[in-house]
């Protein structure tokens, strides 16, 4: 019975082999997409969503391989380059550009210096993910594209760093730049010079003539940026110094102005102005010009006698009253003058209120500077257009010192934690509304102090952790000082007790650290046991399955001749291979 079955089944076969044939409509043992594409389908055409790779028949087995001329097929081929396809081909050169320090760029001691470079590939290409950094005084330092570090937003191929300028770095110093990208190296170089010096300009008249008043304006800068500075000014003749005043530069428009009588001076002849002054940092400002004082002669002659003011000393904002008499050489009142006063950078014309005297109003700026300040007048005859006569002169009055008012924005509350922030916002103001600028602010909690920044004209912010030294109550003082030395205070009684939630956190962070660590140790093996369990049933669940596969199989096979010995030998293969594995034995 045995040898009959074997005898039919190889009989099956043979019929099968003999009558199997490409273009039967059936792929059959034997045949693929390579050797009967009629039955089996064809090996061609693009895999998947990837555009460089295809189909194609190799040895006879249909494969995936690589096109050829395609961008993107990891080969970088004839006519292609990184500019036209960067995702096969690497560049030939990384090139720095160097922005800043540029050629001509110079930097003051205590300027943060914002060094930027572009990076390109092949010249034509923006390089966003370069390994940059440069060299500077022995060491070196990496400058990124990430948009924090001046160089305008991420990834655009401007790199940036921060360099502060000390007074060690006086004179030229060289920066190496490198930068890497796919292996490729480029390099630049660039100096950064260091020059501390201020710029100060003033017109200085050529000649000035007995009589006149020298009335000089001038600005300090850094390099276009207005300057508050102390400056010492000089006139000097003959190697000796004849007049000697101490000024202060404006922090808003970096101007000061020097007023002197030329009447005071005794000698004609050329005379010097000089202006020098260091800042905080230890920048240089320095002017020197001559000028010569000459003699005018005028047929008539004229004088001033001002009256007497009826106090020396007057608030910003307050007017000062000016009265005086206009005479000849001979004591006659002068009529139709033409008279002006000039303060603080204004010109104000007299009007005459009776014969030979005039009177006009000075108005005191908020900017004026505390104490003795000087006022020049000029007066002149004229005859139709032409000046027949003409004289100045001076005198000074006080100006009292304004102080500034302030409001605490915040802190509104009064009772705070150990560990909590406290965050100050400070509007300060003259009387008149106009804001106080130039000022520094801070605020004192107990010894401790802490600056406010000035994030515009009169607005000042900072912000402090309070620590188990702040307990109980304190005072809280917020001052401001501005440009002019006016120190305004505000005081505010605080209660600082308890912990906050985040200070109690951090003051047991080890403990809870500690703490954690446990729990995750308990719920890893703990969930290492459920796992293990879960995996042991699903192991179970799974050799259950394959038998029943196989058991199912062999019913198709050998009861039900439902598939053929070929697809039976292959699951079965499938299936005994899956069995084994499961069960540890393979």
């Amino acid at each position: 019975m045995k040898f009959k079955l074997a005898a039919f089944l190889f009989f099956l076969l043979f019929v099968g082999g003999v009558f199997a044939a490409c273009g039967n409509g059936v792929c059959e043992s034997g045949e693929n997409q390579c050797s009967c594409s009629q039955d089996c389908g064809t090996c061609s055409g693009q895999y998947g969503n990837e555009p460089c790779k295809e189909l194609a028949c190799v040895s006879g087995v249909c494969k995936i391989v690589q096109k050829t001329n395609c961008c993107g097929n990891a080969t970088c081929e004839a006519g292609e380059t990184y500019n036209v396809c960067p995702a096969d081909c690497t560049p030939k050169s990384i090139d720095i550009t160097v922005f800043v320090p540029a050629e001509n760029d110079y930097f003051l001691f205590g300027e943060r210096v914002n060094v930027l470079v572009g990076i390109m590939a092949d010249k034509a290409s923006k390089v966003i993910g370069a390994d940059a950094s440069f060299t500077f005084r022995g060491k070196t330092y990496p400058i990124l594209n990430d948009g924090k570090h001046g160089d305008s937003t991420a990834f655009d191929a401007i790199y940036g760093a921060f360099v502060p300028v000390t007074k060690e770095m006086l004179g030229s110093n060289p920066l190496a730049f490198t930068a890497v990208f796919r292996g490729v190296t480029g390099k630049a170089s660039a100096s950064l010079v260091v020059r501390p010096d201020l710029n100060v300009g003033m017109d200085v008249p050529s000649t000035v003539f007995l009589g006149d008043v020298l009335n000089l304006r001038g600005t300090v800068t850094a390099k276009k940026i207005p300057v508050a500075i102390p400056l010492d000014a000089n006139i000097v003749f003959q190697g000796k110094s004849v007049f000697d005043l101490a000024v202060n530069s404006d922090g808003n428009s970096g101007a000061f102005k020097i007023v002197y009588p030329i009447s005071l001076l005794n000698k004609l002849g050329v005379y010097t102005v000089i202006v020098s002054g260091i800042d905080g940092n230890g920048n240089r400002a320095y002017f020197e010009k001559s000028f010569e004082v000459k003699e005018k002669v005028f047929v008539e002659k004229l004088s001033i006698k001002i009256e007497p003011l009826q106090k020396q000393s007057f608030v910003r904002g307050e007017e000062v009253p000016l009265v005086l008499a206009m005479v000849d050489d001979a004591g006659a009142a002068v009529e139709k003058a033409e008279v002006f006063v000039e303060a603080f950078g204004e010109k104000t014309q007299f009007f005459e209120f009776e014969p030979g005297k005039y009177s006009a109003a000075i108005t005191i700026p908020v900017a004026a500077a505390e104490g003795e300040n000087m006022f020049v007048i000029y007066a002149a005859k004229k005859e139709g257009s032409v000046v027949v006569a003409e004289t100045s002169g001076y005198g000074t009055f006080l100006v009292e010192k304004t102080m500034p008012l302030i409001e605490a924005r915040s802190p509104k509350d009064d009772t705070f934690k150990i560990g909590e922030t406290v965050s100050f916002d400070i509007l300060a103001s003259y009387p008149d509304g106009s804001k106080v600028v130039e000022a520094r602010a801070f605020v004192l909690i107990g010894a401790r102090e802490i600056p406010l920044s000035q994030t515009e004209p009169g607005h000042f912010v900072g912000s402090y952790v309070f620590t188990e030294e702040d307990s109980g109550d304190q005072f809280v003082s917020i001052k401001v000082a501005d440009f002019y030395g006016n120190v305004v205070s505000q005081e505010k009684k605080i209660s600082v007790s308890g912990e906050s939630f985040f200070y109690v956190l951090a003051k047991n962070a080890l403990i809870l650290v500690v703490a954690f660590v446990i729990a995750a140790l308990v719920i890893f093996f703990s969930l290492g046991a459920v796992l293990g369990r879960i995996s042991i049933v699903s192991r179970e669940k799974a050799v259950a399955n394959a038998q029943a596969k196989i058991r199912e199989l062999q019913t198709n096979y050998f009861k039900k001749s439902l598939i053929t010995r070929e697809q039976y030998e292959s699951e079965m293969q499938r299936l005994g291979d899956r069995l084994r594995k499961l069960k540890g034995e393979g």
